[in-house]
């Protein structure tokens, strides 16, 4: 990573450096070495200098040091004792000052490649339909009829990335994580797969019928809240007797942050813990490990059972990986992903493979509370 040292009162004699793609290792292991980074969407920042000019103060900056501070910036999330804040265009078009260098994104091309007379990157889309999946939560998928990609989207290497998702009309931005396994065509699959195999019958679908690329539509897991999810909620679906207009179009780019960095050999235990919808970050490792612990089992009973043509299930050690997964929701009603996760967990302890427990919390039904003394005795 090339290191640019800027500060408050930059001089004339202050020169840029090049910028050069980079990794997340490698803002980590520049980060050991003494430098400040953090990202912007797939923008490497030179926090130093942020800091310095930042009117909120340097604190701020400093916590977020090897982050990737969009969620952030669009005022989606706070930091610990802050409240949210989205920043003003002035504050983005200001940002640019601080960028050193671009993230390496081979996805975003793959993701978002369109017309031959266009390049790679922001893409506007309509909202074609809305799923409720629990009380608060809608699957809103959007399509973009003229994007040449095919790109086979359940790729181990961007589980837990997420998209910018901004409102032509709002001018409102938020994050939105990309999760497969939820989406109606998948899920439906996956669930029948999981039936089939607790009756041990042989499955094998139909893969048309089971859509993978960005050209079938992008879907996206959103609660109902305030400013661009009550947006989404509210938008017109685009029908042929109903086309959206310019205003109700999302402008959508990314995949950004570091997902989930489990390497092929993932070994020992990874605990996760959500608050809500942050659940859905784990539902596509959740869903490649229960394909993973059904593809071994089959070896056993001597059926076939397969979702995805030509998946493989190399990822991840056989012997020593363990996945938990600590889920809270206020109300039964507004559990997402129960069906999946409690099917996944009955599967690894069927077959012993012991890969993965799923622990579910519901607030209201006066459960033990998620303090120091209970995540002591779950990680002992």
């Amino acid at each position: 990573v090339q290191m640019g040292c800027g500060n408050a009162g930059r001089t004339k004699e202050y020169k840029k450096p090049e910028k050069r793609p980079a990794t997340y290792i490698a803002i980590e292991k520049a980060n050991e070495s003494g430098s400040k980074l953090l990202v912007f969407e797939d923008n490497i920042i030179d926090a130093t200098a942020l800091a310095a000019w930042h009117p909120g103060g340097k604190q701020l900056i400093e916590m977020c040091v090897g982050v990737e501070i969009s969620r952030f910036v669009y005022g989606g999330f706070s930091l610990v004792n802050s409240t949210p804040y989205a920043h003003p265009a002035a504050s983005l078009v200001k940002l640019k000052d601080f960028i050193i260098g671009k993230l390496q994104n081979p996805y975003l091309e793959l993701l978002f490649q369109k017309k031959e007379d266009e390049t790679p990157g922001d893409c506007y889309w309509r909202l074609s339909s809305r799923t409720p999946i629990s009380s608060t939560h809608q699957i809103c998928k959007f399509i973009r009829s003229d994007l040449r990609s095919s790109m086979y989207l359940p790729y181990f290497d961007i589980y837990g990335k997420y998209l910018t998702l901004e409102s032509v009309a709002l001018g409102v931005a938020r994050n939105y994580a990309l999760v497969f396994t939820l989406c109606p065509s998948i899920y439906i699959c996956l669930m029948q797969m999981v039936a089939a195999f607790n009756e041990r019958k042989v499955f094998l679908p139909k893969y048309k019928d089971v859509k993978l690329t960005c050209k079938d539509g992008i879907e996206f897991v959103i609660q109902k809240r305030a400013y661009l999810s009550k947006f989404i909620h509210e938008l017109p679906i685009d029908t042929p007797q109903n086309v959206a207009s310019d205003k109700n179009t999302v402008l959508i780019r990314g995949p950004f942050g570091r997902g989930f960095t489990m390497q092929q050999s993932q070994f020992g235990t990874i605990i996760g813990i959500t608050l809500g919808t942050p659940v859905i970050l784990f539902a596509d490792l959740v869903g490649y490990i229960m394909r993973k612990n059904i593809y071994k089992a089959s070896k056993v009973i001597k059926k076939t059972f397969q979702l995805f043509e030509n998946e493989t299930y190399d990822k991840l050690d056989d012997n020593s990986f363990k996945f938990v997964l600590l889920s809270s929701f206020r109300k039964k009603e507004e559990v997402i992903g129960r069906e999946l996760f409690e099917a996944a967990e009955g599967i690894s302890k069927e077959f012993c493979f012991g890969n993965f427990e799923y622990i579910l919390r519901i607030s209201e039904e006066g459960t033990p509370r998620w303090d120091e003394e209970y995540f002591k005795n779950c990680i002992d």
